[in-house]
């Protein structure tokens, strides 16, 4: 392992460990050499978001997701920050990015279900809501806060069927 290697690695190891303050200072010596490194960002913005800062994460994640759209964890912390700070269409898209990344999770489907329902998107909540508990998810969470999508399409009955 380089050199560089060992700095990200003992960044996630302090990280791991509870040991954030570490962490954090080792991501900012890896990112005053090398300013786009992805890990760095990515756990960097992890560290921002766990202290509340999650206006301060988004341009590092917005960094990660232009050199690598792809990255589970940079889509889906960028979508529990906006989620946060109640940008629901924005975490929406997040998380719809990560479900066609990763549609075998079925935490990523129902964090985009609150999202659309959260932003008024009921009737795009309800199959991602269902998706999430195909695929395994807390079916008496997710079933309420289906029948409560359901109740807000109007769908009464359905509701009623989905809070059972």
């Amino acid at each position: 392992m380089t050199r560089d290697g060992d700095d990200l690695a003992r960044a996630l190891a302090d990280f791991t460990a509870g040991r954030h303050d570490a962490a954090e200072s080792a991501c900012a010596l890896i990112l005053a050499e090398r300013p786009n490194e992805c890990d760095a960002l990515n756990l960097m913005a992890v560290l921002l978001c766990r202290r509340g800062e999650f206006d301060a994460a988004m341009p590092l994640l917005v960094r990660v997701l232009e050199n690598q759209p792809d990255t589970l964890t940079a889509l889906t912390t960028m979508g529990d920050a906006l989620f946060v700070l109640e940008e629901f269409n924005g975490a929406a898209e997040c998380f719809r990015r990560a479900v066609t990344v990763h549609p075998e999770q079925g935490s990523l489907w129902v964090k985009q279900a609150q999202a659309l329902h959260r932003a008024g998107r009921c009737a795009e909540a309800v199959p991602a809501y269902l998706e999430g508990c195909a695929r395994g998810e807390d079916r008496g969470s997710v079933l309420a806060e289906l029948g409560e999508a359901l109740n807000a399409l109007g769908r009464p009955i359905d509701a009623a069927a989905a809070f059972q």
